[in-house]
């Protein structure tokens, strides 16, 4: 009878040494494996789960679902046996199962706008289970961490890079093991276009016949939002098929100057630039001004031909007289506005003094100056340098320029 000695123990290892909990990302699949050396033999797993895989070119693996595992202490026992019987040295590992996702939860801002006041440094914050543990705030390619401090989170984050329009912002966190919250989120609208406001009512005088129903009104882009008065005159008005508008009795302030300031916002809280609209009362005579182009402005060669002057005036109905180089008589036209465009052409350059007078047959406004600078002589530049026609491997990367020019 012939036997064969064989005293030599099997071989056996568990490899999974880089994992050391289940948690609730890897506990439906989790991977157990390791090394043998008895190639085609069974490799028995027992303990939390059972199996019996194969041990092939010296390895062997099984992936379990343990869902149904409770938490804590997981072990697992694996033993493998030789043709001739020998056992090898049971492997054992401990895992430690915790699949108790942390929570996560998202408080401010309550605004669902990201505007042109915050889109650079939104304040955001909400609760966190796991301290230290940092949370994970996301907004498409938009990325960025805060830490869990007290059961807290808090961050500032800078929208600007986002698209106009309706973007979610999520918040994870992953604990010490590696499980993973349900993400909170929050939507937020970016709208850092701010809302269009003008006044367009042009008449800036308030007399005797129209300080008790004064018409103040203009254009808006937010319909059904607010357009709010505030200064001398306080009132809220409805933006509506983008106009505005309001009839102001102002017949309880002195002579003088009235102000008003116009402000409108929109559904993001974005405000449109102030319009301060400064009124002159004048109830006791008649009133004229120059409103465009303002005195002292200049008759180029573009304008000369057709130099239009605007203003307003007070005796509706009533004629106001230019003269000077060139003159002309015209209507004050309701409510309250005259204009007029003049031929400069046959004037030489130089001041041009014209003067505006206004009456109602029993009352004068005080004569209005208008001065004006007429210059026509369009400026001259000359090239002078270089002499030379090329530009050559010398002086290809600095080439010097210089010529003669007429407007210091």
């Amino acid at each position: 009878r012939t036997f064969t000695l064989d005293k030599q123990a099997p071989t056996l290892s568990i490899t999974t040494l880089a994992v050391t909990h289940i948690t609730n990302t890897n506990d439906s699949a989790f991977v157990l494996a390791g090394t043998c050396s008895e190639e085609g033999a069974s490799v028995v797993i027992t303990g939390a789960a059972s199996y019996s895989p194969i041990c092939s070119s010296g390895q062997w693996t099984r992936t379990f679902d343990l869902t149904s595992v409770s938490d804590g202490s997981v072990t697992f026992n694996v033993n493998h046996t030789d043709a001739a019987g020998n056992l090898a040295t049971t492997a054992s590992r401990s895992f430690t199962k915790d699949v108790v996702v942390p929570t996560v939860g998202f408080d401010t801002p309550s605004t669902s706008y990201a505007n042109i006041s915050n889109v650079n440094s939104m304040s955001i914050s909400g609760s966190c289970s796991e301290n230290s543990q940092n949370v994970l705030i996301q907004s498409g390619a938009y990325n960025t961490t805060a830490a869990c401090t007290s059961s807290t989170w808090s961050r500032s984050i800078d929208l600007s890079s986002l698209t106009e329009g309706s973007h979610t912002v999520s918040v994870t966190q992953t604990d010490a093991v590696g499980n993973l919250s349900t993400a909170a989120t929050r939507t937020f609208t970016k709208d850092t276009v701010a809302p269009l406001l003008e006044v367009t009512s042009t008449n800036a005088i308030v007399t005797a016949s129209n300080q008790g129903s004064y018409d103040f009104s203009g254009t808006c882009s937010e319909n059904g939002g607010s357009v709010v008065l505030s200064g001398d005159d306080t009132s809220t008005l409805s933006c509506t098929g983008g106009t505005w508008g309001t009839t102001l009795d102002l017949s309880g302030f002195p002579d003088g100057t009235i102000t008003i300031n116009v402000n409108h916002n929109d559904s993001a809280a974005n405000t449109a630039p102030q319009i301060v609209r400064t009124l002159t009362k004048n109830t006791s005579s008649l009133a004229l001004t120059l409103n465009s182009p303002a005195s002292g402005s200049y008759v180029n060669s573009t304008n000369a031909a057709g130099f239009t002057l605007t203003g307003a005036c007070s005796a509706v109905g009533s004629n106001v007289v230019i003269t000077g180089p060139v003159g002309d008589t015209v209507n004050c036209a309701s409510p309250g506005i005259w204009t007029t465009t003049l031929d400069l052409n046959s004037q030489t350059d130089g001041s041009l003094s014209f003067y505006a007078n206004h009456t109602d047959g029993s009352n004068t406004a005080p004569q209005l100056t208008m001065t004006f600078t007429k210059d026509t002589s369009s400026p001259s530049v000359g090239f002078n340098s270089p002499a030379s026609s090329y530009i050559n491997a010398s002086m290809v990367s600095s080439v010097s320029l210089g010529g003669t020019c007429s407007e210091e």
